[in-house]
């Protein structure tokens, strides 16, 4: 899935859109949690991960408001840099099907099979990297693919289905320097999620009114 990349503003925050409707956008159809067995120290929780060195979870929209819990939060880890991003301000979200990456998720069944948000946090060093920037504020953009239970690479197994769940995330500042990308191509203006290894994404159907 490949779209260029425009600027818009987003409750008056110059953000980078990669794809989803602008504005402040709250589609109450669906709610993300996103975790695993391996245990995290960084954070103290069990957590999805790709590879042994990337590591992530947490929630989206958990609320059915922007209000609750400030429509939710992530937490990313990445020993490669040595880095932990925390997403503490969901801005924006978007639940959606799109037939073309799988069918609709299952356990709990949904009509959906993406959610995609954008949003404020803080990135900083972890495991003795002094990150000269200190605790950097910055925005975020994030898309998780539910296509399998379970999601990882374990659904590869007699039984367990052929496709796996995937996952983006963009981390940027003001000056639209990126921390962190976890992408196919490594290629901040379009989105092309990886699978992931461990763990599982999970798309919830809302009990919004």
């Amino acid at each position: 899935m490949k779209r260029l990349a425009i600027p818009v503003i987003v409750l008056g925050v110059i953000l980078l859109s990669t794809g989803i409707a602008l504005g402040c956008v709250w589609n109450a159809g669906c709610w993300l949690t996103g975790g695993g067995l391996k245990l995290e120290p960084a954070v103290n929780m069990r957590l999805a991960e790709r590879g042994a060195k990337q590591t992530f979870g947490g929630n989206i929209y958990p609320g059915c408001s922007p209000e609750a819990g400030a429509g939710g939060q992530w937490n990313h880890v990445d020993h490669y840099q040595k880095i932990h991003f925390q997403g503490w301000t969901v801005q924006e979200v978007n639940c959606g099907y799109d037939g073309s990456i799988g069918p609709s998720s299952t356990s709990p069944d949904t009509p959906f099979n993406f959610i995609e948000a954008r949003g404020t946090g803080t990135i900083k060093g972890i495991q003795g990297n002094k990150f000269p920037e200190g605790t950097v504020n910055v925005n975020f953009f994030l898309r998780a693919e539910d296509l399998n239970e379970p999601g990882n690479q374990k659904a590869n197994a007699a039984n367990g289905g052929v496709l796996i769940d995937r996952y983006y995330l963009h981390v940027w500042d003001s000056d639209g320097l990126t921390y962190l990308l976890i992408d196919t191509d490594n290629a901040a203006g379009t989105v092309d999620p990886v699978t992931i290894t461990g763990g599982n994404l999970q798309l919830h159907v809302s009990s919004c009114p």
